[in-house]
């Protein structure tokens, strides 16, 4: 079955114009940002120095602009490295639909009639996110990966902007500062399709119920509030109140979304920083915290932390 592919409208939608937008604006956005922002830390070990930065992939408001810390870290910055490079949106909408959609329509029948409509009734409904032959191929980690952008419990839900690599990205081009990935948008679709695709209707029952209550939703909020303001120790309780939650969701994304690939991104870091100073790596903050995280990691391989 062909597919329409409004997905990839609403990605050059909800991508594209920022982007631009950045583009032209260049360095503009730091002039109204708080003069120190997010989580950004030298790191440093036998001579070499560099920095990492935590991120958040969604946000609220233009408070999350990145602030004079941020931007003169990166300005003088020989390299980017993030997650996944997303600055190419047509890029990103095809690495979706190929590795997001099945030609089979399973999605119904995977994680129920029920979570069926009600995410229907979000993401297709009153979203217009997906199209009708989108959402009923739409694998379910695709769902999950999309669903924390909106709030459900909302009439108008509001949509989240402004994260974090949708403004470094730019102005790393700006700059003309080479850009790598630690991981691929491959790497991460895969990590998410691992445990979700597995007892999919368990995983989507445990998460619907995580959505419902406003838990999913009640998490990125705070992971903004704590970015905005710089405040460590507030990340910390937020991702210790994701790490407490024992349903099957949690434990697959605590699992494969936050320990695992930690730990693989840990190890990407402290072998370029062996290599190469003066570089800038990006990840989302939620990856940072916790004795799974990212700082505690680098920590024990040797490296010196420090808050700037």
């Amino acid at each position: 079955m062909k597919l329409r592919f409004e997905f990839r409208r609403k990605m050059y939608l909800a991508l594209l114009p920022l982007l631009v937008y950045l583009l032209l604006q260049g360095g503009a956005t730091a002039e109204v940002a708080p003069r120190s922002n997010g989580f950004l830390f030298a790191i440093e070990k036998d001579g070499h120095t560099s920095y990492l930065l935590g991120t958040i992939h969604t946000g609220f408001s233009a408070e999350q602009n990145l602030g004079e810390n941020i931007t003169s870290i990166l300005k003088s910055a020989r390299k980017l490295y993030v997650e996944a490079d997303i600055s190419d949106s047509q890029s990103v909408s095809q690495k979706i639909e190929a590795n997001g959609f099945t030609q089979a329509p399973l999605l119904r029948t995977t994680i129920g009639p029920e979570n069926y409509d009600f995410y229907h009734r979000i993401l297709v409904e009153r979203a217009n996110f997906f199209s009708e032959d989108e959402f009923s191929h739409a694998k379910p980690w695709l769902i999950t990966m999309v669903m924390p952008i909106y709030d459900p419990l909302q009439d108008d839900p509001p949509h989240l902007q402004f994260g974090s690599e949708l403004q470094l990205l730019p102005f790393a081009k700006e700059h003309r500062i080479p850009i790598g990935e630690l991981e691929g948008l491959e790497a991460q679709m895969k990590a998410f399709d691992t445990g979700t695709s597995t007892a999919a209707g368990t995983v989507f029952d445990a998460y619907s119920k995580l959505v419902k209550t406003h838990v999913i939703y009640g998490i990125v909020k705070d992971e903004v509030a704590a970015w905005t303001s710089a405040d460590m120790e507030a990340l910390e309780r937020t991702v210790a109140k994701r790490r407490a939650f024992n349903d099957p969701y949690s434990r697959f994304y605590n699992v494969n979304i936050l320990k695992n690939r930690n730990r693989s991104m840990a190890a990407a870091i402290a072998s370029i920083s062996s290599k190469e100073s003066e570089v800038l790596f990006a990840i989302g903050s939620e990856h940072l915290a916790g004795p799974d995280g990212v700082l505690r990691a680098l920590s024990e391989k040797g490296f010196r932390l420090r808050r700037l």
